[in-house]
């Protein structure tokens, strides 16, 4: 090995012996640094594996989708309730005119009433509107407020009404935005029609030309278009108030029914939330105590090789300068550290 440096200067062979420690130390440090990763990688793992937040997080989805059902719920509940409220208000001002005798004002009201509450749809969608004409609408609906579970009787709190045909079966529905009643295909308006008898529900009702006998089926409020109260004049002025008396009763019934159990849900929904935003808390503090460990962790092993990489960095330098220090330049040192060693064990 002494070959290598011979004939090389001091200098030459300072330089030598220096690159070679570096190489090495180059190679000592990417081992430790490779060492390292590979702890700081294990412990990240670990820390996810061991986290509670997964768990903690799956709870607090499952109960935020209980809490988006609940809201839903809320929120169908509370317009309800509000339609009915103006439901009711409605009807009193058609109970005015029904009194009054004022056919128009009568008629503009139970359509206010019916474009109001429009269709019903699925599930909690619009829980007070109209169904098929001539049906109630009439169910039972429980309804999940997330913490319980509440149950309220419902029915449709619109006039639509529909006359069959005691002839040959076939029904006839009104269209109360056109004022109109389908007969046989053609719309005849309503202001077109007169009722000629009415016993109950039968009646009997003629546009001038035909005269067409039917069953009234009332769908929803038992309440109809004021000429199937003959105008409201005579009896049917008094069948008409009858009608909306009773609808009042009905309608009553639903604000306070629909109000109370908007009440219960608006409290199930309050509880959920609370306990979400505890849940969300107790998250937070467990996400910053296993960061908190998880940082301590890490930087203990940056520490521990940082410590390390430095005494081999120290003990390289040390090296380096006792070799410099055997390689001289004057003609009794100027000798290669191989041919030193070789004379001091020789001699």
């Amino acid at each position: 090995m002494t070959a290598v440096y011979f004939g090389m200067s001091a200098a030459a062979q300072k330089q030598a012996v220096s690159d070679a420690l570096d190489r090495t130390y180059a190679l000592v440090a990417d081992g430790i640094a490779a060492r390292k990763a590979k702890e700081l990688a294990k412990v990240q793992d670990k820390y996810v594996t061991n986290s509670a937040l997964p768990a903690l997080q799956a709870d607090i989805d499952a109960l935020a989708a209980r809490k988006d059902t609940a809201a839903s719920a809320v929120f169908s509940l509370k317009q309800a309730s509000t339609n009915a409220q103006k439901v009711l208000e409605y009807l009193n001002t058609a109970h005015a005119a029904a009194a009054e005798g004022r056919a128009s004002a009568f008629d503009t009201a139970i359509n206010q009433i019916n474009i109001l509450v429009g269709s019903r749809g699925s599930e909690l969608e619009n829980l007070v509107g109209n169904v098929v004409a001539g049906q109630s609408g009439q169910r039972t609906l429980a309804i999940s407020t997330g913490t319980t579970e509440v149950v309220v009787a419902l029915q449709s709190l619109g006039s639509r009404y529909a006359l069959v045909d005691q002839d040959n079966g076939r029904t006839y529905t009104p269209n109360f935005l056109s004022q109109t009643l389908s007969i046989g295909g053609t719309q005849i308006a309503t202001s077109q029609l007169s009722l000629v008898s009415r016993n109950g529900n039968d009646v009997s009702f003629t546009d001038g030309t035909t005269t067409w006998n039917a069953t009234l089926d009332t769908g929803g409020l038992p309440v109809t278009s004021s000429w199937l109260y003959g105008g409201l004049t005579g009896e049917g002025q008094t069948q008409a108030i009858d009608d909306i008396k009773a609808s009042i009763s009905i309608v009553a019934k639903a604000v306070a029914t629909l109000s109370n159990t908007n009440l219960q849900s608006e409290i199930g929904l309050s509880t959920l939330q609370n306990q979400l935003t505890e849940m969300g808390e107790t998250a937070r503090k467990v996400s910053d105590t296993e960061s908190d460990e998880l940082a301590a962790a890490k930087k203990a092993i940056e520490t521990r090789y940082s410590l390390m990489t430095s005494n081999i960095a120290f003990a390289a330098q040390a090296q380096r300068e006792m070799i410099g220090a055997l390689i001289g330049d004057d003609s009794v040192t100027n000798q290669s550290v191989f041919d030193i060693m070789g004379t001091t064990y020789s001699g």
